[in-house]
């Protein structure tokens, strides 16, 4: 808690775990105090999350926990290309962007379904995402 503390006063940076993150945020029905819950959730200028190509679906705990991150601000990190599950993709991507679920979940629920019949439809799930996803790949290494 004293880190914590600290760490929301000095506006520095915080290196933790998924594990720890959604533990302290108790959405594994621990009781951790309310103080440590708020500091998690509401104090971040900025969230950057590693290792972003894991799938996280509306059952994981961790995927429910960082929805709960009140920061507009968040990189995510991947060092591979994303699974070939479109409805992984749909979470990863509300949890970067919490205002992409509002604005899309219906168009999205709509095109991903029809991906295999639609040609089309890969394209515009492609339109829809690109002012969010930023490629860089290196090559030769």
């Amino acid at each position: 808690m004293v880190k914590l503390q600290s760490w929301a006063k000095s506006q520095s940076v915080l290196g933790i775990s998924y594990d720890l993150f959604r533990i302290l945020t108790g959405e594994d029905g621990e009781d951790y105090a309310k103080e440590t819950r708020e500091i998690l959730l509401k104090f971040p200028g900025l969230l950057v999350l590693e290792e972003g190509q894991n799938g996280w679906n509306e059952q994981s705990l961790v995927w429910k926990a960082l929805r709960k991150v009140e920061t507009e601000k968040r990189i995510l990190l991947s060092g591979t290309p994303f699974k070939n599950n479109i409805k992984d993709l749909y979470n990863t991507l509300c949890v970067v962007s919490p205002k992409f679920a509002a604005d899309f979940k219906k168009k999205w629920a709509s095109l991903s379904s029809s991906i295999d019949k639609n040609a089309r439809a890969l394209e515009e799930i492609r339109d829809i995402i690109s002012p969010l996803v930023h490629e860089f790949t290196l090559c030769g290494i």
